[in-house]
């Protein structure tokens, strides 16, 4: 029979190799999955304080967009989605179609949501659409039209099962 001595050192070095097992693994898997982000999720995802800086994805772009600081900074307000509904000609306050029409806004929403888009979304220049940290969907309606508009950056949604609208009025910028 072991002495209680031998016991506690074999079972001390199973589970000290346990914990350096264990600690190996979870680097390996860091390492694959920042390497597995793209450019612009890895600009941001590192920081572990990025909820509290959410502006700082305008300069995280890339290509032809550059760095869009005209998508930050004191001239852009915070908008909160805390609704999913949505009226083409007279959007409510809190719906992303009233956010997206006043332009110079950093969008983010309250909640998860599906937001089903009666008629496309026509989004201002220098408006981000944020959808980090929530599920937030377009979907089983129409899109979002980006035409005459120059700093926009839609980031985190989920945008599927669009269908064609019949023309009518919409509220645009």
């Amino acid at each position: 029979m072991e002495s209680p001595n031998t016991f506690l050192k074999h079972h001390s070095f199973i589970m000290l190799l346990f914990l350096l097992l264990l600690q190996l693994s979870s680097q390996v898997y860091a390492s694959r999955t920042k390497a597995s982000m793209n450019v612009i999720d890895s600009c941001w995802r590192r920081d572990p304080t990025w909820i509290h800086n959410r502006m700082k994805l305008a300069t995280c772009s890339v290509g032809f967009a550059g760095k869009m600081t005209g998508n930050s900074g004191q001239k852009i307000q915070e908008y909160v989605v805390t609704t999913p509904a949505d009226d083409p000609i007279n959007p409510q306050p809190g719906s992303l179609r009233y956010g997206a029409a006043l332009g110079h806004r950093w969008i983010t929403f309250q909640r998860d949501m599906v937001i089903n888009l009666r008629m496309p979304l026509l989004v201002s220049s220098f408006t981000t659409i944020d959808g980090r940290g929530v599920n937030v969907q377009i979907a089983h309606g129409s899109g979002i039209l980006l035409r005459d508009v120059s700093n926009v950056v839609v980031h985190g949604l989920r945008i599927h099962h669009c269908v064609t609208s019949n023309p009518g009025p919409v509220l645009g910028p």
